[in-house]
């Protein structure tokens, strides 16, 4: 008896997982949790350059890879807050780039994924967010990162 219960409970188990990484799996590809709430994302590196600098915005971009159950949670519960992705729509050109094929991941100094990088219309670095935070923490990151972009502006004019 006591055998067969630990099989019902592992079985269970193992049902309740397999959904989960089902349900990880959609949050990676469609880069939100399936809320009409998110973040934009494109997901060719050329493209966004391009975009940037004939709007003259700075660019985010979020290196993930399809294993990392941090870029999962990342996912769900900082691009997909109606705060954070209202942010980051407005005032970046937004880019998910997978960290194992992506050409862009050889441009930025990461340790691991997730990595979120904050960059001027060309590219180059005004500062990163290493890892997963809050999302609180993570839109406070976003603002110095535009504010940094937004002086560097004035400093040109």
């Amino acid at each position: 008896m006591l055998k067969i219960i630990a099989s019902l409970i592992l079985i269970v188990s193992l049902l309740i997982s397999v959904t989960a990484c089902d349900s990880n799996s959609e949050v990676l590809e469609n880069g939100q949790n399936g809320n009409s709430t998110g973040v934009k994302w494109l997901y060719d590196w050329d493209e966004a350059l391009q975009l940037a600098q004939s709007n003259n915005m700075p660019i985010m971009v979020n290196f993930y890879t399809q294993v990392c159950p941090y870029c999962v949670k990342l996912d769900q519960y900082v691009f997909a807050n109606q705060e954070v992705s209202d942010f980051l729509n407005d005032n970046f050109i937004c880019v998910k780039s997978d960290a194992g094929k992506s050409n862009p991941a050889s441009y930025y100094y990461m340790t691991g994924v997730p990595t979120t990088y904050f960059t001027k219309p060309d590219g180059t670095s005004i500062g990163y967010v290493p890892g997963y935070v809050p999302p609180e923490t993570f839109l406070m990151g976003s603002q110095k990162a535009f504010d940094l972009w937004l002086n560097e502006l004035e400093g040109d004019n």
